[in-house]
């Protein structure tokens, strides 16, 4: 009976003293800071629509820090064995550091793989100009959706138009 008794009890002796080294853990922690997110503008970062002198709507990025803004996902694409293109209009206004574009395969098997348009990058103050990145797709290889991004490596503000996702054979 005593032995009976003994396995249960460890057992819950043992979970207990889990749980208190646990909260001793938890309240062992500092907190740095804390963000209350009660107020869009301590983000650092502003999507809106913007206008253009010839009369465009355009979507403008103003950031404070470096970003990666999602602009659109493609669902399903059905194509393998070619080149991806991802293209956009692109002009930037004291933007330190670089802006390119980025884009996301992502495969059933659950991988995803980018391609990141280091080639072809803004920085400063730029007119309107055509930035683009690749993808190699090869034989067999089904994205089940394609992410379009623009990558902000530093702080400015940019304007984006008339991204393309186009295929090369």
């Amino acid at each position: 009976m005593v032995k009976e008794l003994a396995r249960p009890v460890a057992t819950i002796i043992c979970l207990l003293s889990s749980v208190v080294w646990m909260a001793g853990a938890a309240q062992a922690a500092d907190v740095l800071k804390q963000f209350e997110l009660n107020d869009p503008a301590e983000l650092g970062l502003t999507i809106e629509s913007d206008t253009t002198s010839d009369g465009r709507t355009v979507t403008k990025v103003t950031t404070a820090w470096p970003t990666v803004v999602n602009l659109t996902e493609v669902q399903s694409p059905n194509v393998e064995d070619a080149t991806l293109v991802y293209s956009a209009q692109v002009r930037s206004q004291d933007l330190e550091g670089q802006a390119y574009l980025e884009m996301w395969c992502h495969f059933a098997d659950g991988g995803s793989y980018f391609s990141r348009g280091f080639d072809d990058v803004l920085t400063g103050t730029t007119e309107w100009q055509t930035l683009s990145t690749k993808f190699l797709l090869e034989a067999g290889q089904r994205p089940d959706r394609i992410t379009l991004n623009i990558v902000i490596n530093g702080r400015g503000t940019l304007w984006a138009s008339n991204a393309t996702l186009s295929v090369e054979k």
